[in-house]
């Protein structure tokens, strides 16, 4: 006795039912979810100094993210209602609530990639030359976008290929704002990465 898949059986039915507008063996999927995602800081990395050229008094490792949600939505169809087997797929999340708060008081100084240790002219124990209060503001973001075209076996029921094009988007903003001082000067680090590429994958 041989039992023939879920998927070879619907495709012996297109056969009975394959005539012009006949969708029944095929319909398409849409759906809507909710994405929690936590993300990690950069481990080791000083962003806050005793004086200029001063001890390390605050890490990246200080900044927590949390977790945050984004919307997780996609649609699926196929190419010949009368082969299930075949289905096309776009698929879009976000994750846009990453942001972290840090602050840090004393005769601040910190570095930058394009600057010394700022201020460049604060005295080591002096307040009146240095910066007393650093606040941090540390935003991130993720998009995703994929295209996917998804193959059934109908011999091995369990085993879903998918060949796709995915792009994801990376962004992150750094903010520091010193104060007191005499003067109270912004910094801000903004990055957004583009990656995109093909895919192949499977889904079991």
């Amino acid at each position: 006795v041989l039992e023939s898949s879920p998927i070879a059986h619907e495709m012996a039915m297109c056969g009975e039912c394959c005539q012009p507008n006949c969708c029944c063996c095929c319909p398409t999927q849409i759906w809507a979810n909710a994405l929690f995602l936590s993300r990690t800081s950069a481990s080791g990395q000083a962003i806050a100094y005793d004086g200029p050229k001063g001890s390390e008094i605050a890490w990246l490792d200080n900044v927590d993210f949390d977790y945050a949600w984004g919307p997780s939505v996609g649609v699926t169809f196929c190419l010949n209602a009368c082969n299930p087997a075949n289905r096309v797929g776009i698929e879009f999340y976000a994750v846009d609530g990453w942001s972290s708060v840090l602050q840090t008081e004393g005769n601040i100084s910190a570095q930058f990639p394009s600057f010394p240790y700022l201020p460049e002219l604060g005295v080591p124990g002096d307040p009146a030359t240095g910066y007393g209060v650093a606040t941090y503001t540390y935003d991130s973001s993720l998009y995703n976008t994929e295209l996917n075209f998804y193959h059934q076996s109908s011999n091995i029921r369990w085993l879903q290929t998918l060949v796709g094009f995915r792009r994801i988007e990376v962004s992150e903003e750094f903010h520091t704002v010193f104060e007191t001082g005499g003067t109270t000067p912004n910094y801000l680090i903004d990055v957004n990465n583009h990656l995109y590429g093909f895919q192949i994958g499977a889904i079991t």
